[in-house]
């Protein structure tokens, strides 16, 4: 007794606890779950024409940045093209029709909304990709940019990329970004009984003023 027991089939079993004596069974602290409110869009649906650069790349290579940005919202691949995706976007296009294209971008804008937890839903989407859907591309790729992630462009440059500081937010009118090689100083604190307090650092003594010698009497 107080020995594990091994059973025909291998398995070592634990002893059972003495007669008169308790179990004790330990219950961990509840696990509490905080949902992050959600956000909105940074860029608006019909903000297009704010980058005319990305909106000429969307209109002639569109299936080449819709494969870009599916590599940076669902696989996390900065500036990376696809270049199966692309060709499968197109097949499906040329023998199925638009509607393979619209299924995909729908898709995308969940992805994306689920991703930087943007407010919205399904119904909005399908109503935004139905109606709007090369508006919709668009908002996609200047959504990425503005919350740090970068898919790429195909023929054009992004003639009015948004600015984009910590947390995926648009910078604020006045903002200056940091110089190169800046580091912020974090202050120092020492571990005690109770709150952590700062450290004092010591401060130089004062200057002495020594007496000067007096003038030497002119002769």
């Amino acid at each position: 007794m107080g020995y594990d027991k091994i059973d025909e089939k291998g398995i070592i079993q634990q002893p059972s606890a003495p007669s008169g004596v308790g179990v004790q069974h330990v219950v961990g602290q509840p696990v509490v779950l905080v949902q992050q409110p959600k956000v909105e869009w940074n860029i608006g649906l019909f903000d297009c024409f704010q980058d005319c650069g990305i909106c000429c790349d969307v209109c002639w290579c569109g299936l080449c940045i819709m494969s870009r940005q599916c590599e940076s919202i669902v696989n996390n691949n900065q500036d990376t093209f696809n270049v199966p995706l692309c060709c499968g976007l197109w097949l499906a296009q040329v023998f199925i029709g638009a509607a393979s294209t619209c299924l995909f971008t729908w898709v995308l804008r969940d992805k994306a909304r689920h991703k930087y937890n943007i407010e919205g839903d399904g119904c909005s989407d399908c109503c935004a990709v139905t109606f709007c859907g090369a508006c919709v591309v668009c908002q996609l790729q200047r959504e990425t940019l503005s919350r740090g992630d970068n898919p790429g462009y195909c023929c054009c440059n992004p003639s009015n990329p948004p600015v984009v500081v910590a947390g995926g937010a648009p910078a604020q009118p006045g903002y200056v970004p940091a110089q190169p090689g800046y580091v912020p100083q974090q202050p120092v604190y020492q571990q005690g009984y109770g709150t952590q307090q700062p450290v004092a650092y010591p401060q130089p003594p004062p200057a002495v003023a020594y007496p000067q010698p007096a003038p030497a009497p002119a002769v």
